[in-house]
């Protein structure tokens, strides 16, 4: 049956795999994100009071492939009627766990760089910039791997089922992640009142794959252009509007057919 009686709502089922519960650390240490003197990285301050802290999980780690994101899925997909699957932070957060020093290693023949042990991570949300000789194709590569082990299950289960990212806005190549995923989507923000003159850098590509043009005086000489193959000439490329109804070889998605984009 249809998620929805209304043939114009469509249900979308949201997972975050990125997070989870202190507990569940205690009980598998290796599902998790390592600072670099071992301990967990927490999201969000180390809070005080009867309620567990999230702690962050490894893109290379059980946790986000076949040990409990795949079975979650597959559970999901075999016993709700939705309509498409959204996945939440599914970015690479910077990790010093054995899982990413052999990852590492293995891709490029050397050690994973490692930050000071006395640097911590941002207190709002527990991320921490990677080490400036760290390789800028690993977290790229660590994200593709993983969102693919879970784009594979759920095409095993449901193959017309639409799998929703978010565009990731820091070394971010558009074409990559829609190998890995039907439709694409940035967050509603409010960032544009403060105008285009003090948008922040990191969120300049977000805004132009969601407006598909951009101010040339907001643009201009901007060094994460052509990394997103962005033109300094006041346009995004032609693919950027179409993206959330296109897959990657230019084909219209069932889903787009289905809303008419």
């Amino acid at each position: 049956p249809a998620a929805s009686a209304d043939p114009y709502i469509r249900v979308v089922a949201r997972f975050d795999f990125s997070k989870t519960d202190d507990y569940v650390s205690q009980e598998r240490p290796e599902w998790f994100v390592r600072n670099p003197d071992g301990t967990r990285r927490a999201y969000g301050q180390e809070r005080p009071g009867n309620w567990s802290i999230l702690y962050l999980t490894c893109a290379n780690s059980g946790y986000r492939n076949e040990e409990v994101a795949v079975p979650v899925l597959e559970e999901v997909i075999d016993n709700y009627p939705i309509d498409g699957i959204f996945l939440n932070a599914p970015h690479y957060d910077y990790c010093t766990c054995d899982a990413c020093k052999e990852k590492y290693f293995k891709l490029y023949g050397k050690p994973l760089p490692v930050r000071a042990s006395d640097e911590k991570g941002e207190e709002s949300y527990g991320s921490m910039p990677p080490p400036k000789e760290m390789e800028p194709s690993f977290a790229g590569i660590c994200y593709r791997d993983n969102i693919g082990v879970l784009y594979k299950a759920i095409k095993r289960k449901a193959p017309d089922m639409p799998l929703i990212l978010y565009y990731g806005i820091n070394n971010e190549n558009l074409n990559d992640r829609l190998t890995t995923a039907d439709m694409l989507c940035t967050e509603a923000q409010n960032i544009l009142s403060r105008g285009w003159k003090d948008i922040p850098p990191m969120w300049l590509p977000t805004i132009i794959m969601k407006m598909g043009r951009a101010q040339p005086e907001a643009i201009r000489h901007h060094s994460l252009l052509p990394r997103h193959g962005l033109s300094p000439h006041g346009h995004a490329d032609q693919r950027i509007p179409e993206l959330v109804a296109t897959d990657s070889g230019g084909r219209r998605n069932h889903l787009a057919q289905r809303h008419g984009l």
